[in-house]
């Protein structure tokens, strides 16, 4: 080996040292797509809530700010209802359809802060597609990837979402 490859090779090794050395505050900003959303059952039984293949994206800026989005691939829309001439029924099963978790759909919005310490983040809730988000606090378990970020779900810890960083936020 010659000496420019040495010095190459040196040179690689402190740009990898410098990334390990980063901390989660300055590594976690980005926008992250969904890979999967895993939930395992005492009795050895795993879940996917939004189904084998779901759609989603987090985004933690810089700023302290975040979102995330989260759905079931191929939702169908609720059937169309006139509500002048629709029933009580067909107006609760169009709610039913298109209100919650049944729906597929899960939002929210607010800001962020890391406890590194314990390698938590903390979801401040400012709003989001249910009104019970509001003012909440969700705590997730996070671990930094090669490809992206795993979140894990108290209180067990045991819903998994897997994520894939696609790009700087």
């Amino acid at each position: 080996m010659d000496r420019r490859q040495a010095m190459s090779l040196i040179g690689c090794a402190g740009v990898v040292g410098l990334e390990a050395a980063s901390s989660a505050r300055e590594r976690l900003p980005g926008i992250y797509k969904l890979i999967s959303w895993k939930t395992a059952n005492p009795d050895g039984s795993v879940v996917e809530p939004l189904g084998a293949d779901p759609i989603g994206r987090i985004t933690y800026h810089k700023s302290g700010l975040m979102s995330v989005m989260l759905m079931r691939r191929g939702r169908k829309a609720p059937a169309r209802i006139d509500p002048q001439t629709a029933t009580d029924e067909e107006l609760r099963e169009a709610l039913r359809q298109t209100l919650g978790t049944n729906s597929g759909f899960i939002a929210y919005m607010g800001t962020f802060e890391l406890n590194e310490d314990r390698s938590i983040v903390i979801h401040h809730i400012e709003g989001g597609s249910s009104a019970t988000f509001t003012g909440a606090n969700f705590e997730r378990r996070y671990t930094l990837t090669n490809k992206g970020l795993a979140l894990s779900v108290p209180p067990n810890f045991n819903s998994n979402l897997e994520w894939e960083r696609v790009g700087d936020a």
